[in-house]
């Protein structure tokens, strides 16, 4: 019977049962311990997590006040204001010996728009359209004082006290200042509309046909030789230039404002929407540290049982998880912790069963060993692995038993038997195998683990 195969499959006793229902009850206790840990830990992160949200609103709406009502006002640095301040300083500079020398009617236009100006500065407006505004006003106060100096020459004594109180040669025309004070008015009138025109257009129409309208007036007045009418028309088209300037600057700085608001309000929505996906990662992360030292120690314990399945499907969600949270992708890495919450607990029970599994292979092992040193046997090895045991015994008069102590999926035990060597000679049946092992099968039974019938082959 050299090399032959017997296997049987073995039930506990009672006994037995009591103490693996004793044993189950016990690991399930422990289970709800560590699931009430993993609860708590959570819970505690949460809180934290929490408190740091509002100490952060806080923070965060302490630091807007002031930026949110610079922005709604569209305010500009302080640097930004100094500098608009100095460059119409310098214009009005360049401004004070034409007023000097032609009188204020000349320079009404500029003086009014700069009048505009400063009423923009004091409401700290001093961004990239107001330095173009700027610039035009210094452009039109250069061109004056060039085309005084290149058409009347430089002022002199006499002629500087001129202006709307000088005296008019006979025949009542006017003194050649004033004359050419009237020119470089409608000159500038002009420039002034021109460079509204485009702007005039989109917010005042209206005005700006009006004031063209006037424009022409002014200028066949001129022609026709008419000073009142032609002093009358100068001070309406001024006036209605600075009403029509009042009215651009003001609907532009309310599309800015406008402009500005929606900005900062779609500032404030990217930055609460990544806010929330902060917060949103940060659960994620914060429920798998709560549960990542127990997945690990699932992860060695399926280890030590060789039970890969359990330890791959662990591995794969846990790899989801963190790669999300890596990549930043928030509903994915809420789902794979979700996932893996839910799986730790399955794994963990289904691990209990590979657990409760071994400790009754183990109480056959030593039932079984008992039970061969009954019948003589020495026991000469033995060697253990995740889903079973491999013992060795050494029959007097040579024969080698190899028993396989194993547990099949729904955790029942088996016994398989490899027998070993050539029969003593002259030895009795009682010490031919099949014997050996009924003889085994009864101690077993004695003390609480009961063999089914021995067969032969593998089971």
């Amino acid at each position: 019977m050299s090399g032959s195969l017997m296997y049987t499959t073995v039930t506990p006793g009672e006994d037995v049962l009591r103490q693996q229902a004793e044993r189950r009850t016990l690991l399930e206790i422990e289970r709800r311990r560590l699931m009430a840990e993993r609860s708590a830990e959570r819970k505690r992160r949460d809180s934290v997590r929490k408190s740091d949200r509002v100490r952060r609103t806080d923070e965060r709406a302490a630091g807007r006040r002031g930026h949110d009502d610079a922005e709604a006002g569209g305010r500009s640095s302080a640097d930004e204001v100094r500098a608009a301040e100095r460059r119409m300083g310098e214009a009005e500079a360049l401004l004070r010996p034409l007023r000097a020398r032609f009188g204020p009617d000349c320079l009404a236009g500029l003086d009014q728009d700069l009048s505009l100006l400063r009423k923009r500065l004091r409401r700290a407006e001093a961004g990239a359209r107001m330095s173009g505004d700027l610039e035009r006003v210094e452009a039109r106060a250069r061109q004056l004082a060039e085309a005084a100096e290149r058409d009347l020459g430089p002022g002199t004594e006499q002629s500087r006290p001129a202006g709307r109180h000088a005296r008019r040669p006979e025949h009542g025309e006017p003194p050649a200042d004033r004359a050419a004070a009237v020119l470089l008015a409608l000159a500038d009138a002009e420039q002034r509309l021109a460079d509204l025109e485009v702007r005039a257009a989109e917010f005042a129409p209206d005005g700006h046909r009006s004031c063209a309208g006037l424009l022409d007036q002014l200028r066949t007045a001129l022609q026709e030789g008419r000073p009142a009418r032609t002093q009358a028309l100068l001070g309406a088209v001024t006036q209605r230039l600075t009403h029509l300037t009042g009215i651009v600057f003001e609907a532009e700085h309310a599309r800015e404002q406008e402009a500005a608001r929606r900005r900062a309000q779609d500032e404030r929505a990217a930055a609460e929407q990544e806010r929330r996906r902060h917060e949103t990662l940060r659960e994620a992360a914060d429920r798998l540290g709560a549960v990542q030292r127990h997945v690990r120690d699932a992860l060695k314990t399926a280890a030590e049982f060789q039970a890969e399945a359990l330890a791959d499907e662990l591995r794969l969600v846990l790899r989801r998880a963190d790669d999300a949270l890596d990549a930043r992708r928030t509903e994915e890495a809420l789902a794979a912790v979700a996932e893996l919450e839910q799986l730790l607990p399955r794994t963990e029970a289904r691990l209990d069963e590979l657990l409760l599994a071994r400790d009754l292979r183990n109480g056959l092992a030593r039932a079984l060993r008992g039970a061969m040193a009954e019948e003589g046997f020495r026991h000469v090895g033995g060697q253990q692995s995740g889903r079973g045991a491999l013992h060795a015994f050494q029959q007097p008069g040579g024969r080698l038993y190899s028993v396989t102590i194993g547990s099949r999926p729904d955790g029942t035990a088996y016994l398989a038997y490899g027998v070993e060597g050539l029969p003593v000679f002259g030895a009795p049946p009682e010490d031919e195998p099949e014997a050996v092992l009924l003889r085994v099968h009864k101690a077993l039974d004695r003390v609480g683990y009961r063999p089914g019938e021995l067969r032969h082959g593998v089971g």
